[in-house]
């Protein structure tokens, strides 16, 4: 059992049972109590689940959550809310914003280790329904496991990079706007500087071009980049 859970919980008695609960169980778990702090966290590692504390210093559960929705991030990973707030009110709000499950404290070790199974399992079983491998070149993108290859070598990506890659392969051979990249890769209405792209589009030809005697990664001057087949 190889699951990575991050959970996000500003208690830390609280995330301490959570995490030797979970770590008995085989899991392997990262712990951060800022809101932040945790947003960062998953731009640059994968995370097969979130759990999720509401009241959280500077960026709370909630708004964490819109911004994961709308970075179209909730949808690589199930996102259980763990939480004292129990109204109905808060309950829709949570799930309004995207999140997959919801656990109101004080709660049972076995209840939510059971929650984490099935959340589990259900993503699985999705991901492995939308398995479609992707080639362009002799890269290969598969994303059942979310991981790139070229020639045959394992490029080590960061979720975003690989969130990238994966928009210019999926639009191979035709010119991606850096409007287009933002909106596939941060989301319609996330908030960032487009100098993002250019940045980012560095990195990837670090990992992807760099030292390769064909390279892949084509810019369009004034307009966006290429994912391009020799």
């Amino acid at each position: 059992m190889n699951e990575q859970i991050l959970i996000v919980e500003s208690d830390q008695d609280t995330a301490n049972k959570v995490i030797a609960g979970l770590v008995q169980s085989g899991y392997q778990v990262h712990h951060l109590n800022n809101g932040m702090d945790a947003l960062e966290y998953l731009n640059d590692h994968e995370v097969d689940l979130l759990i999720l504390d509401l009241k959280l210093d500077g960026l709370n559960g909630y708004e964490l959550l819109r911004r994961l929705c709308d970075s179209k991030q909730h949808l690589s990973y199930p996102i259980m809310v763990l939480t004292a707030q129990d109204t109905t009110k808060d309950i829709v709000y949570a799930f309004d914003c995207g999140a997959n499950d919801y656990l109101i404290k004080p709660f049972q070790m076995a209840e939510l280790k059971v929650r984490v199974r099935n959340l589990l399992a259900i993503f699985g079983r999705n991901r492995g329904n939308n398995e479609n491998v992707i080639r362009v070149g002799d890269i290969v993108i598969e994303p059942k496991r979310k991981q790139a290859k070229r020639d045959g070598e394992l490029i080590n990506l960061t979720p975003k990079e690989y969130e990238l890659l994966l928009c210019l392969a999926s639009h191979a051979n035709q010119v991606c706007t850096r409007e287009l990249i933002l909106q596939e890769v941060w989301g319609v209405d996330f908030q960032i500087n487009t100098n993002v792209v250019d940045v980012y589009i560095r990195h990837l030809r670090q990992k992807i071009d760099k030292g390769r005697p064909v390279k892949l990664i084509t810019t369009v001057r004034g307009i966006g980049y290429m994912l391009q087949e020799p």
